[in-house]
């Protein structure tokens, strides 16, 4: 199966998840979700582990729920759509489903979660600016977390899942280098 229909079969999953429990969902849930979907992601391994056909089913489901509510503090409802998953045969995407989960919390709900990463420690007032430029540009913008990355050469970078705003050295850089990349072609 391609990534695009991984992706719509994922959505497909998430969407009947969401429909049974998406109003017992919390913020804390939503964040937990993300947060293991990042820890699978980092760990691909796990896909790979899943994909593979002859290690007995109760076991798949044994991991990943202990990985996904036990570990990461994930909803008991996550234990539902992982049974269906292994189920049909689709426990490898299982990534792809948190991830759509965690894109139609985001929707449905009207919260635009950012993670502001800076290329040095920002100060209260600072995160206060950025908060309040978040949420003139986006209702529902909520600053999930501050990170400091020394490669974005004075600058900042705003991402959520679907938006990024980001205004650099590296950023201008980038457009340089493609710039003279395209004069040249």
């Amino acid at each position: 199966m391609s990534d695009r229909n991984n992706r719509v079969v994922a959505r497909r999953y998430a969407q009947a998840y969401y429909n049974l429990f998406g109003d017992q969902l919390s913020i804390a849930d939503f964040q937990a979700i993300q947060k293991a979907e990042q820890f699978i992601h980092e760990h691909k391994n796990i896909i790979s582990w899943l994909k593979v056909p002859a290690m007995p089913d109760d076991i798949k489901l044994s991991a990943l729920v202990h990985l996904l509510i036990k570990e990461h503090a994930g909803p008991q409802s996550l234990k539902k759509v992982v049974q269906i998953l292994i189920q049909d045969n689709r426990s490898f995407l299982i990534d792809l489903v948190l991830q759509e989960i965690a894109d139609i919390y985001q929707e449905r709900s009207g919260l635009h979660f950012f993670t502001v990463s800076t290329s040095h420690a920002i100060s209260a007032e600072q995160r206060d600016a950025i908060e309040k430029f978040l949420q003139s540009k986006k209702t529902g913008a909520v600053l999930k977390q501050q990170l400091v990355d020394k490669d974005l050469i004075a600058g900042i970078r705003m991402q959520s899942n679907l938006e990024l705003w980001e205004y650099s050295v590296r950023k201008d850089l980038r457009a340089i280098e493609l710039s003279l990349k395209n004069s040249k072609g």
